[in-house]
Order: C-alpha cells, then sequence, then structure tokens
C-alpha cells in the first residue's frame, strides 16, 4: 500500500474540545443528531469517556490498530492521570464496567484487527482482558485478526475505529505540533472511505482464534 497522508475534508462545523466532565453527556447529545459533528478528544482520559459511551450505546465495532503497544500506551497515559483523582480513576472503572457488559450481550459484535503485537504480555490489565473474553467466548461476537506483516501502512491510518450507526470514525490526526484523536460523528463521506479500507484489511488478515485458559486450566 502506499503511502500517503489521510485526507480528511473539514466541515463548516468547528473540531469541539471536550472536557472530561461532560464529554459523555456531550457525545449523547450528538448521538440525537443527524448532522457532522466533530470532537478532539484531548485529554487522554477522553479516549475511554468515548469507549464507555460507544459500549453503552452501539452493538457493533469495528477497530484497526498497527501495534498494540499504541493502546497500551494509551491505557498507560489515562492511568498515569487518575492517580490521586478519584474522579478520574472512577472514569477508567466505568470504562471496564461498560466493557464488560457490552461483551456479555449476544447482539454485539467486535471486529478488531491489528500488525504489531506489541508488548500484551507486559500489559498488566491483559489479565482483565483474557477474562473478558473467556468469560464472554461464547456470547457476544468478537473477531480477531493479524494483518500480513509484509504491507506498508498509509500514514494516518496507524489507528482508526468505525461505528456503523452513527457513520463514526475514530482516528489519529495531527494538528501543529500535537496529536490527538479526533472522532467525526455522521460522515458518511469519511466512514465509506474508511470501511472500505478496513474490509480489505479483513481480506488481507489472517483469523485468530481466541485460546484463553482459565486458573484450572481449561479452555
Amino acid at each position: 500500500m502506499r503511502k500517503g497522508k489521510l485526507n480528511m475534508e473539514r466541515h463548516d462545523d468547528k473540531l469541539k474540545y471536550g472536557n472530561f466532565d461532560t464529554f459523555y453527556a456531550a457525545l449523547v447529545d450528538s448521538s440525537k443528531k443527524d448532522e457532522p459533528n466533530n470532537f478532539i478528544l484531548n485529554d487522554p482520559i477522553e479516549n475511554f469517556i468515548y469507549l464507555k459511551f460507544l459500549f453503552d450505546n452501539v452493538d457493533e465495532i469495528d477497530i484497526f490498530v498497527e501495534n498494540l503497544d499504541y493502546l497500551i500506551d494509551t491505557y498507560n497515559k489515562a492511568e498515569v492521570l487518575v492517580e490521586g483523582d478519584d474522579k478520574r480513576k472512577q472514569v477508567l472503572h466505568d470504562f471496564w464496567k461498560s466493557c464488560e457488559s457490552y461483551m456479555s450481550k449476544k447482539q454485539n459484535s467486535l471486529q478488531f484487527i491489528y500488525k504489531n503485537s506489541g508488548g500484551t504480555d507486559n500489559f498488566k490489565e491483559q489479565d482483565r482482558i483474557n477474562k473478558i473474553l473467556l468469560d464472554t467466548k461464547s456470547v457476544s461476537d468478537v473477531q480477531l485478526y493479524v494483518l500480513r506483516d509484509d504491507l506498508s501502512i498509509v500514514e494516518g491510518l496507524n489507528f482508526f475505529l468505525l461505528v456503523p450507526k452513527y457513520s463514526m470514525v475514530l482516528t489519529v490526526q495531527k494538528m501543529g505540533d500535537e496529536t490527538f484523536h479526533v472522532c467525526y460523528f455522521h460522515n458518511e463521506e469519511l466512514y465509506k472511505s474508511v470501511k472500505d479500507i478496513f474490509g480489505t484489511f479483513v481480506k488481507l488478515s489472517a483469523r485468530k482464534v481466541i485460546i484463553i485458559q482459565d486458573d484450572n486450566g481449561g479452555v
């Protein structure tokens, strides 16, 4: 795949900076409207408010990340922020609770593609993830794929998330010298373009079978 910058057109509406105290309510409000609406996730903890919103309100999520270390680093940054701050600590608690709830519902699906596994063995929350996958293995539709390692990724597509219910794309965008996660609500054109890319990635990936042992050695 040729390298190049992802072209994302700006809408007339301004990119809105959230505040973690009100971000969830702002997402709910935007989800009830049909017009495009964009949010910058400018606080690492907002990533997990955003994911909680998805787990609470949708039934289909597609995720691609080139290297799982990226997601681990995102979580670690948020966890540092919650130290000594009960309100922020509650955000991460609520995120995991909503994640477990999402994965426990049969109608919900999650497609996850990655290229490099990174340092998941050293991720201290990996046991929690394994437990969620084990507890819900026969319930929710979780599909993991590993992208062929000989493919180069288009710049700007190292990480993205798709939600068909809202024609939503969450991706990484550089603004000046800083890099942000930007959520695009009800952007049909962008959603369709990135969905096509995701479909191509699925075709170029190998399905990964989830094999997790419980404490008694069972699968």
